[in-house]
């Protein structure tokens, strides 16, 4: 009953969001009927995104893209949302699908890519990774190509790659973080450290830069340290557990294999798999999803 409720609830809002809501944000490539129909679903989606119904916003994604496939940032939102709700395979056939309609525009191959690195297929995200480069360079494209050489255990190229990336963003703590992190899967920890250390006191630091630095003392040994920096954004229970979890990661080898253990969070506690490790989704990514929930 309450269920039901809830559903005659969320209907009723989808509703209203279509009658007074606006895609102004969003490019339609269709005209015409077809395109004003994915418009609409492409509201409804959103609303219900923004009510916390994921299932039922893929399915208003996968309409909208299903009369209007050219909307890119509805396949790119559609994407993301599928990845969140661990529907992997179709994510990447979303992706893909982005590609194959657009297979010169950098943002879709790089998209592509990061998917790939997120289900630890870092050999074929470099292909696309390195077309997307050759398209057009960005610290974006660096990032995420640099951390695919560092899941195949490629750390001194890897580490080219964010310095190239550095040289143009120099405050893009992502590049400098997946730095750190590089230099201590090739065991360099006091550099590591130092860099992981400057990033997590920077004010623009976020969770993951604060916990990859624990991570990075971690692997150091230095568990004392890792644990008082953890312990910024962690309750006990779960500072005990990533240090655990440190200590697992301290036996594996080779590197390649334990910078794939991190990104796939193999053994990890629910929060290192989502709070730690290799950053390399960019503000635009995230702008996808934004655009759907509710301005506060």
């Amino acid at each position: 009953m309450v269920n039901g409720l809830r559903r005659m609830k969320l209907a009723g809002g989808i509703a209203l969001a279509v009658g007074l809501g606006g895609c102004a944000s969003l490019d339609f490539g269709g005209t015409g009927v077809m395109g004003e129909r994915a418009a609409i679903l492409t509201r409804m989606g959103d609303y219900a995104l923004s009510h916390g119904d994921p299932v039922t916003a893929i399915s208003l994604y996968e309409q909208a893209l299903a009369l209007d496939p050219d909307a890119a940032q509805v396949r790119d939102r559609l994407a993301r949302m599928q990845q969140d709700v661990g529907a992997s395979v179709s994510a990447l056939d979303t992706y893909r699908a982005a590609v194959d309609r657009s297979p010169d525009d950098p943002e879709a191959l790089r998209r592509l890519g990061n998917a790939l690195i997120a289900e630890t297929y870092p050999e074929r995200a470099m292909a696309y990774l390195q077309r997307a480069l050759a398209i057009r360079d960005t610290p974006e494209v660096r990032n995420s190509l640099g951390v695919a050489l560092d899941l195949v255990g490629q750390h001194r190229l890897a580490r080219e790659q964010y310095q190239a990336g550095i040289e143009v963003a120099p405050h893009n703590l992502d590049l400098r973080n997946n730095l750190a992190l590089s230099y201590a899967l090739d065991g360099d920890y006091e550099t590591a450290v130092a860099i992981a250390g400057e990033i997590s006191h920077d004010p623009a630091a976020t969770v993951r830069h604060r916990q990859t630095h624990a991570l990075v003392l971690g692997l150091a040994g230095r568990d004392d340290e890792a644990r008082m920096v953890a312990a910024m954004d962690l309750a006990p229970a779960q500072v005990a557990a990533n240090l655990d979890y440190y200590q697992l990661l301290r036996s594996i080898e080779p590197s390649a294999a334990r910078a794939l253990a991190i990104t796939g969070g193999m053994g990890a506690p629910e929060t290192v798999t989502t709070q730690v490790g290799f950053a390399f989704h960019s503000p635009a990514d995230d702008s996808v999803m934004l655009a759907a929930l509710p301005q506060r």
